[in-house]
C-alpha cells in the first residue's frame, strides 16, 4: 500500500471513529450523568478523541506486506497506545471523574468495543473491494478469451 492510499484510509477511519465516539459519549453520559448539559465546546471532544486515536494507527504502515505475526503485534501495540491516549485525555478532562474506577473501566471497555467495530468496518471495506476487484478480473478474463 502506498502512502496516499494509507492516508486516505486514515481519513475514512477518522470519520468512522468520530461517529462511534459520539455514540459512546452519549451512552456514557446517559449512564453516569444524564442530567448534565454541555456547551457547544463539548461537541469538539469526539473530534479530539478521534484525532488522537488516529496517531497510533501509523504503526500499521509498511511499504512491504506484513506477516500475520507482525500484523498481530502491531495491532496489539496500536490498541495499547489508543487505550493509553484515551485514558490520559479522559483523566485530564475536568468533566470525567478519574477517581471513579467504574468510569475508567467502562471507558476502557468502550475503547475496546470501538476498536473492534472499527477493525470490522475496515475489514468489511477491504472485503467488498477485494470481491469487486475479483469480479472485475474474472469478467475481464472472460472477455479476452476466445
Amino acid at each position: 500500500m502506498n502512502i496516499k492510499e494509507f492516508l486516505m484510509r486514515r481519513i475514512y477511519l477518522y470519520f468512522v471513529l468520530v461517529t462511534l465516539i459520539t455514540v459512546a459519549i452519549m451512552f456514557m453520559g446517559i449512564i453516569f450523568d444524564g442530567e448534565r448539559t454541555f456547551g457547544y465546546d463539548s461537541l469538539a471532544s469526539p473530534l479530539i478523541f478521534a484525532a488522537f486515536s488516529i496517531m497510533p494507527t501509523f504503526v500499521m504502515y509498511s511499504s512491504k506486506e506484513l506477516s500475520i505475526k507482525q500484523v498481530i503485534v502491531r495491532k496489539l501495540i496500536q490498541f495499547v497506545m489508543i487505550e493509553g491516549i484515551v485514558i490520559a485525555i479522559a483523566c485530564l478532562s475536568p468533566v470525567i471523574d478519574s477517581n471513579n474506577i467504574g468510569i475508567l473501566m467502562l471507558l476502557s471497555l468502550i475503547v475496546l468495543v470501538i476498536y473492534i467495530l472499527v477493525n470490522a468496518a475496515m475489514w468489511l471495506q477491504n472485503y467488498m473491494l477485494a470481491k469487486k476487484l475479483t469480479e472485475e478480473i474474472i469478467q475481464y478474463q472472460e472477455n479476452i478469451q476466445p
